[in-house]
C-alpha cells in the first residue's frame, strides 16, 4: 500500500468490514471518517480517540497530542486525559526524551488534559520516534446525539453555513519548514522559516471548539491528515449531505501558499491539524466570536440535499473526492 493514510475503500473493505462484533457499552464504534469512540456510562459517555505519527519526536508529540484532543473537541467532548506511547531508535538521549515529555505535558497542562500513562521503550529496527498517543473525555448525551445526526441536513430547504476555524495546512507547513529548513535556506530568510516553524504550536483548538458548541451547531469535524478538502469530503459522509464551497473563502496563510508553491504541492490536501469544520445556522456569528478569542474563522460555504460536494473557485468548479493514499496528503510524508 501507498504511504499515508489509507484509503476510504480500503479502510471500509479491509479494516471496518473485519471488526463487525459490537457490545452494548460501545455507543460509536469505528466508521469512515469518524472522530473517535463513545462509550456508555451511568451518568454520561466517554469518548476516546486516537492520533499517531512518526518523525521527529517533539513535532510528532505534538501532532499525535493535537490530533487525539481535537477529534474529541470535534465530537462535543471535554478532553481530560492522554495516554502516550513512544517506541524511539536505540540512539535516541535521554535528553530528547526529557523535553519530548516536558512539551507534553505543557500542552495538557494548558487545556487541562492529565498525562495519565502509557509506554514507552527503545526498539531495535526502529529508525525515527513513533508516537501514540490516545485521548479520553466525557460527552453529554445530548449534545452529542446532535453531531451525527444528519437528518437536519436532509430535510427539504434545510442549508446550513460551514465554517472553518483556523488556517488551512498549519500543520504540513510546519513539517515542511522544519524538515527541509537547510534547503529552505537557500530561498527564504531565516525569520521566515522560523515564522513557518512556530505554526507547530497553534495545532490545538479544544477551547473555540467548545464554542463552537454552543452555537448552535449541527456538526463539527476536524482537519488533520488529507487536508481541508479530505476533511469536508468526511463531513459530507458523515451528514450524508452535499455542499457547495468557496475556495477564496477557505483561510490560508501567505507562508502555506509560498512553501507548497516551492515544493509543488497543494496546501488544501497537505496535513492541516489546528483546523476544524463547524455545521451551524449561524455562520458568521460564530466567526465573529472565534474571532474575538483570537483565532482565524470565515464561512467557507453552505450544505445542501443533495450529493454534489463541490469547490467553487470564480468561473471554475471542481468536485470533491473520497481522499485517497498518498495524494490525500499530497505525499508530504515523503519529504521527512
Amino acid at each position: 500500500m501507498k504511504r499515508g493514510k489509507i484509503s476510504e475503500s480500503v479502510l471500509k473493505r479491509t479494516v471496518i468490514k473485519e471488526i463487525q462484533y459490537k457490545n452494548k457499552t460501545v455507543k460509536k464504534g469505528a466508521a469512515a471518517g469518524g472522530d473517535g469512540a463513545v462509550f456508555a456510562t451511568d451518568d454520561r459517555d466517554m469518548a476516546s480517540s486516537v492520533s499517531a505519527y512518526t518523525g521527529e519526536i517533539i513535532m510528532s508529540g505534538r501532532r499525535a497530542f493535537a490530533g487525539a484532543v481535537n477529534s474529541l473537541a470535534a465530537m462535543g467532548a471535554e478532553p481530560f486525559a492522554v495516554q502516550v506511547c513512544v517506541l524511539m531508535p536505540e540512539s535516541t538521549k535521554e535528553s530528547m526524551l526529557r523535553a519530548f515529555m516536558i512539551e507534553l505535558h505543557n500542552m495538557g497542562k494548558d487545556i487541562g488534559v492529565q498525562i495519565a500513562g502509557g509506554h514507552t521503550e527503545t526498539a531495535a529496527g526502529i529508525e525515527r520516534p513513533v508516537v501514540t498517543v490516545t485521548s479520553y473525555g466525557f460527552v453529554e448525551r445530548l449534545s452529542y446525539g446532535k453531531l451525527y445526526n444528519g437528518k437536519d441536513c436532509q430535510e427539504p430547504d434545510n442549508e446550513y453555513d460551514i465554517v472553518m476555524i483556523g488556517d488551512t495546512g498549519l500543520e504540513g507547513t510546519a513539517v515542511l519548514a522544519v524538515e527541509n529548513e537547510e534547503e529552505l535556506h537557500k530561498r527564504f530568510t531565516g525569520a521566515y522559516i522560523d515564522k513557518a516553524k512556530a505554526y507547530i504550536k497553534e495545532l490545538v483548538i479544544v477551547r473555540e471548539a467548545a464554542a463552537a458548541a454552543t452555537h448552535g451547531m449541527k456538526a463539527m469535524h476536524d482537519t488533520s491528515k488529507g487536508g481541508v478538502f479530505g476533511a469536508l469530503w468526511e463531513l459530507g459522509e458523515n451528514l450524508k449531505c452535499g455542499m457547495e464551497i468557496n475556495l477564496r473563502s477557505i483561510p490560508i496563510r501567505q507562508e502555506t501558499v509560498e512553501l507548497c508553491e516551492y515544493f509543488d504541492l497543494n496546501p488544501y490536501f497537505i496535513n492541516s491539524l489546528g483546523g476544524m469544520l463547524v455545521v451551524t445556522e449561524d455562520g458568521e456569528g460564530l466567526a465573529g466570536k472565534i474571532r474575538n478569542m483570537g483565532k482565524t474563522a470565515a464561512v467557507i460555504g453552505r450544505t445542501d440535499r443533495g450529493h454534489q460536494r463541490t469547490i467553487v473557485n470564480n468561473d471554475e468548479k471542481r468536485y470533491l473526492e473520497p481522499p485517497k493514499s498518498g495524494k490525500a496528503e499530497e505525499l508530504i510524508e515523503k519529504r521527512i
